[in-house]
Parts: structure tokens; sequence; C-alpha cells
């Protein structure tokens, strides 16, 4: 059981949002690679093609708009703070909930919380702390991080099917960079859809959280 000394010294390392120190490689490598799918589907890719086909209009007005989605939902989700509100608001009460005492926070907070090591606060219905983001999601950005989950798959699915075709019609060392677009996209797309399938199944078929399923139905707030 961690001393008062322990204590005091976490609160110094309280993560507010994604954007707090330290920032893990993964969250950094995966803005890198976004970021270079990103630029290849709007500004490498259109300037190498010379094929005039509506379809292309269509597919890269598609894909600009999941990009904004994506970098909207990326960051407000590394804004976001999930932590429990009862460590602002000790007075904050919900109709019927349970409450359990976190020695860490020195506060009471819902019994679903759970108290992140990374982050150092309780997060409301913690469900797990994703590098990627950099920020833990529970009760108050689940909703918000299946969306994104939802439009990277709608992103780089069509991404893979534009690289190919484009492979198929144009010449020399372009259609090539088509490919590597295509590639890149499917690595991405492969991780999020098996995560997002994941996270079908325990939410609309075992009503649980990541952390439920992982540790079972009763979860220390450790």
């Amino acid at each position: 059981m961690p001393n008062k000394d322990d204590r005091e010294r976490s609160k110094e390392y309280i993560k507010i949002n994604g954007f707090s120190h330290p920032f893990p490689i993964l969250q950094i490598l995966a803005i890198s690679l976004m970021l270079v799918i990103f630029l290849l589907g709007i500004s490498i890719i259109p300037s190498i093609i010379e094929i005039e086909a509506p379809i292309l209009d269509l597919i890269m007005g598609f894909d600009n708009y999941f990009i904004l989605a994506i970098i909207t939902d990326s960051l407000l989700l590394m804004l976001s703070d999930p932590a429990d509100p009862r460590l602002i608001d000790q007075d904050y009460y919900r109709k019927g909930e349970k409450l359990q005492f976190c020695q860490d926070c020195s506060a009471q907070v819902d019994v679903l919380s759970y108290h992140c090591k990374v982050c150092c606060r309780c997060v409301e219905e913690f469900d797990h702390h994703c590098v990627f983001l950099n920020n833990c999601i529970g009760r108050k950005n689940y909703k918000q991080f299946f969306r994104l989950l939802l439009s990277l798959i709608t992103y780089t699915s069509t991404n893979i099917g534009m690289g190919i075709w484009l492979f198929f019609n144009l010449e020399n060392v372009f259609r090539w960079i088509a490919l590597s677009y295509s590639i890149l996209s499917f690595v991405v797309f492969a991780e999020i859809l098996s995560l997002t399938i994941f996270h079908c199944y325990i939410s609309c078929f075992l009503y649980k959280t990541t952390l439920q399923v992982i540790k079972g139905d009763k979860i220390n707030i450790r």
C-alpha cells in the first residue's frame, strides 16, 4: 500500500490529457504513420495521377472528409479528461451509484472507476489506457473512441482499394508509390479492424469493458 509521500509524489505526474508528458513512443509512431498516409493521400497521389476518372475525384473527396474526421476525433480524444468527476467535485452524485475510496487520489470515486498507473488518476468506467492517444478511454470518451475506429476503418479500406486500382493503371515508379500507399493503409486497417471487432463483441454481447474482460467482473481500484 503506498504511503502518503508516494501519493503526494504521484500527484506531480498526473496526466491531464493526451498532450501531457511523457509522450510514449507508440503515440509518436502512430502519428507519424498517419501523417505519411495523409500526405500521400492529399498531395503525392493526386499530383501523379494523369488518369481522368470521375470515380477518383469522388474517392478523394470522400477521403478528405474522413481525414478531417480522424484528425478532429483524435485531437478531441487527446484533449479529453476522462477522470472521475468526484476528483474535482466530491459532492458530485449520480442516483443509485456505489462509491469506493481511492487512497492514491484521496477521494471517493465510482465503484467502476479504476486508478490508471500511467495517468495517476481514477478514470470513470475505465476501459483501457490507449498508448496511441496517450490518454485513458472511459465513460466520457468511449463513444468518441469507437467513432474514431470506424472512421479509420472506412478511410484505410478506401485507400487500399484506390492504391490497388492505381497500381494497375499507372506506369513506372508511380505505380509502386501507389502500392506502398495501399500497403501502409492495409497495415493500419488490419490493426484497427481487429480492435473494432473486439470492442463490438465486449460491448454489444458481453456488456463489459476491456478491463473487466482482462481482470474479471470484480475489479479492485488498482
